[in-house]
């Protein structure tokens, strides 16, 4: 089973991990519409795990972070629309996967590639 994971910001990281292979897909794009792109041709199944790292607010919200709450509902309505449940996951749950994620990744532009590929990774040890 593949674990799919966006982390959304003013550059979007996105990556599927497989724990059962170790396979993974990952990269990062300026544009939500490129992400929902690249779910699609993908081709997720109903039963396939979605994580989309939620926003912490800590005060103040900047134009940045008001971005960037707007892509979570974004990814969560239309993931949740089209292929099933998404668990909302606080940044520090991906900190213990991001070594793994780098050194698979390395070759791939980061560091929200990574991000969210740890956040898959984190999730594949929990289940």
């Amino acid at each position: 089973m593949r674990i799919f994971a966006i982390d959304p910001g003013l550059t979007i990281g996105y990556a599927w991990y497989n724990s059962e292979t170790g396979r993974f897909r990952a990269g990062q794009s300026k544009s939500h519409l490129h992400v929902l792109d690249w779910l699609d041709h993908e081709m997720p199944m109903y039963d396939e795990v979605f994580i989309v790292e939620n926003y912490l607010s800590a005060g103040h919200l900047t134009k940045e972070a008001m971005h960037t709450i707007k892509l979570v509902g974004f990814f969560e309505f239309h993931i949740d629309r089209m292929w099933g449940d998404v668990v909302l996951a606080p940044p520090q749950r991906r900190l213990s996967g991001v070594a793994k994620a780098r050194t698979l990744a390395r070759d791939i532009e980061g560091p929200h590639s990574w991000d969210a590929l740890a956040h898959a990774i984190v999730a594949a040890r929990t289940m």
